[in-house]
């Protein structure tokens, strides 16, 4: 049986996109030949690890104009070699250099979006500066994926054609989802270091997981935690920071700061993320700027209460006062108002909690992101002598 290649392209990978990667590596290597080209290794471990070619490319997130030379030469030379029936590049830099290199071959390119092109207070240069360079690459793009809607519009604000663009949810494994996991791994986590409880008084431990960059809106959990230490007694509210970044320095002398160096925890990079959200009461993202958050449908998936921005496609996963609290965007005062909420009301917490994981079954499972996944590649797998006769590839 002749198994169709898939190259994928991506740039420095971390968090959601890496989950969202494995998650399409180890699915898509059972049935078809597939190809990664990234500075970093395949993000699987054993099975159908071993079954994944892996071509090591110099793709910065940065601009850097001698390495993206050479990597575009390095892709188009890779595209020579393997003639893949499909590339999926993903994030704006892989799709940036992808699409010259794949287009001297007419090779059909599908980009997954998953976050927005430009965090404009942060960046050095506009937004305007991405979304014309967006235009202009759109000629030789076949497809997009956006991981939400919000994206989805953004992309059609910048003009790209509706039909091209397909929705696409982030999915997480079953297991989540399945009765008794929250308790069956609350039963089995040792105590942390942090479950002395103090005299009289319950501990809550609230906790959020992100990448330590300025549209996480780090700060501004460590702003709501300082807001909240200052009306609760010492010791009853306990925060923690599960991820790592540039940000983090910043991040750990604004904590010190406001008096937090007892109640924040910078926990780094998590290996088992079942294990930190199980230990957590509440779950918050503060994010400014967010395509669609693996970490929120995580803690979502292990049944914790949650309070997020409604920044980007959050809206898509929380319903207010339904399967979460939404606050506005870079607000700490609303943030804290919303914890202090589920503090104080474990009952609101479970009825959150339990809405929650019912929305992520319903909507947001690995197997379906999969199953669409596959729908749209399908209208793009063909063997290399279709191509050779020239066919032509249109999105049905």
């Amino acid at each position: 049986m002749f198994r169709k290649k898939i190259l994928y392209v991506t740039a420095h990978y971390d968090g959601g996109i890496g989950r969202h990667l494995a998650a399409l590596l180890n699915h898509f290597s059972q049935n078809h030949e597939v190809i990664l080209a990234s500075p970093q290794p395949p993000p699987v471990s054993g099975g159908t690890g071993s079954d994944i070619t892996y071509y090591r490319l110099p793709l910065d997130g940065r601009g850097a104009l001698s390495r993206d030379g050479s990597a575009m030469m390095r892709l188009a030379g890779l595209c020579r070699h393997v003639q893949p029936g499909l590339i999926h590049a993903h994030g704006f830099k892989a799709a940036m250099l992808t699409l010259p290199a794949s287009a001297i071959y007419r090779y059909p390119v599908v980009v997954t979006v998953h976050n927005f092109l430009a965090y404009p207070a942060k960046s050095f240069f506009p937004e305007s500066f991405f979304n014309g360079a967006l235009r202009r690459i759109d000629s030789l793009m076949s497809r997009y994926i956006t991981v939400s809607d919000a994206l989805r519009r953004f992309l059609i604000d910048c003009g790209i054609e509706p039909a091209r663009i397909k929705t696409i949810y982030n999915g997480v494994p079953g297991v989540f989802g399945e009765p008794g996991f929250v308790s069956l791994m609350r039963g089995y986590l040792k105590p942390p270091p942090w479950e002395k409880k103090t005299a009289g008084s319950e501990v809550i431990h609230i906790g959020t997981v992100g990448r330590l960059v300025p549209q996480k809106g780090m700060d501004i959990f460590i702003q709501a935690a300082a807001r909240l230490a200052s009306t609760c007694p010492r010791g009853r509210l306990r925060f923690y920071i599960a991820g790592d970044g540039p940000e983090r320095e910043r991040l750990e002398k604004l904590s010190h700061s406001l008096g937090l160096q007892d109640l924040v925890t910078f926990k780094g990079k998590i290996l088992n993320m079942d294990a930190f959200l199980s230990a957590l009461d509440i779950f918050v993202l503060a994010s400014r700027s967010e395509g669609l958050s693996y970490s929120l449908l995580e803690a979502a998936a292990a049944q914790l209460p949650i309070v997020a921005a409604a920044s980007g496609g959050i809206p898509e996963i929380i319903t207010h006062g339904k399967t979460g609290l939404l606050v506005p965007p870079d607000n700490s005062t609303a943030l804290a108002w919303a914890i202090a909420r589920l503090v104080v009301q474990p009952q609101i917490r479970i009825k959150l909690g339990t809405a929650a994981v019912e929305e992520v079954k319903r909507r947001f499972t690995e197997q379906k992101m999969l199953a669409q996944t596959t729908s749209l590649y399908r209208d793009y797998l063909v063997t290399s002598g279709e191509r050779r006769k020239g066919k032509v590839y249109l999105v049905k």
